[in-house]
């Protein structure tokens, strides 16, 4: 499932709630989901895609470059990682340290 799951620096454009018997081992979503989603990105200039869901390096790797352009992709995992070192970056270099993080 594609989630919704947003910290509040980061705005939702669109969700796609999905149920997938069978994820896709490339992208974990089937060519027709990836084609709609990148249309999606482009037409509202998107930056990220996250997924509510654990995604394999290979899959991210494949649906970041399907997406094309310097479009991110995230899931579950990584999310909550960033949002744990952003909710610790209780110092000014802390914080410095975790801006290039959040942008990777």
């Amino acid at each position: 499932m594609i989630g919704s799951c947003v910290p509040t620096t980061i705005t939702s454009s669109c969700v796609y709630p999905l149920q997938l018997a069978n994820p896709n081992p490339r992208t974990y979503i089937g060519s027709g989901k990836v084609a709609e989603i990148k249309s999606a990105v482009h037409a509202l200039d998107v930056e990220t895609v996250i997924f509510d869901d654990e995604l394999s390096a290979g899959q991210l790797r494949n649906l970041e470059k399907a997406f094309g352009g310097d479009v991110r992709v995230c899931d579950r995992t990584a999310l909550i990682l960033l949002d744990i070192f952003n909710q610790r970056a209780a110092t000014h270099e802390a914080s410095l340290q975790w801006q290039p993080l959040e942008q990777h």
